[in-house]
């Protein structure tokens, strides 16, 4: 597989995990959900879309990365059908 494809391909999903994310955020702040838990899920969110984010522009693993966008997407879907099932079958149906 050519690798600059695949990089630009992460560059796109790190662009969407970096969006699913900001949206999780939101729509636990908006919901008024434990502030621990918020700030669990804020930090954990920065320290996984910030990783992968260094992978991604730094093209380090590039192989390896695309899965971890794709599974870091999976777990955002994860949260919000957990907390919020409307708001992720509005998610999924985007």
């Amino acid at each position: 597989m050519n690798i600059q494809k695949l990089h630009n391909k992460n560059v796109l999903l790190i662009s969407i995990l970096w969006g699913c994310f900001i949206l999780c955020m939101l729509v636990q702040i908006l919901k008024d959900k434990d502030p621990i838990f918020i700030a669990i899920l804020f930090g954990s969110g920065l320290l996984v879309c910030g990783t992968i984010s260094i992978f991604v522009y730094k093209k380090i693993f590039i192989k390896q990365t695309m899965y971890l966008c794709v599974l870091g997407m999976s777990f955002v879907t994860f949260v919000l059908i957990d907390n919020e099932p409307v708001i992720a079958n509005f998610y999924l149906i985007f």
